[in-house]
């Protein structure tokens, strides 16, 4: 008898989201952050550098980040139709501390959808 947690795929890949490493081009999974959403970052760094916050209650919300908000969202179009992953090309790093990075970041994640915890 089959194991019922185990299950064939009933249709064929969908040819977007079909893929071998060197077959994938770079334009399909590399996504250059945009000036616009990487002036937002600056300007988010620079209130959480006046204003500490926890890393996990960091939400959009809480700044002006339209510009982000829509390149997250073509961002998401990316992983839904496309190979299912994504490179953000890249904050800059130079004078950001990691702690600092990692805040920009989840707060990029949480434009896409909200964090769950894996485990606790």
């Amino acid at each position: 008898m089959p194991d019922p947690s185990f299950s064939m795929l009933a249709e064929p890949v969908a040819e977007t989201s079909a893929w071998r490493g060197r077959s994938l081009a770079r334009d399909r999974y590399l996504v250059p952050i945009p000036d616009e959403c990487a002036r937002e970052l600056d300007a988010v760094l620079a209130q959480l550098r006046a204003a500490p916050v926890p890393t996990l209650l960091l939400l959009p919300e809480h700044f002006r980040l339209g510009a982000c908000a829509r390149f997250m969202s073509e961002v998401r179009k990316r992983l839904d139709d496309g190979p299912g992953f994504v490179v953000l090309d890249r904050l800059a790093l130079e004078g950001m501390s990691r702690p600092e990075a990692v805040d920009l970041y989840w707060i990029l994640g949480n434009l896409l959808e909200p964090p769950v915890a894996q485990e606790w």
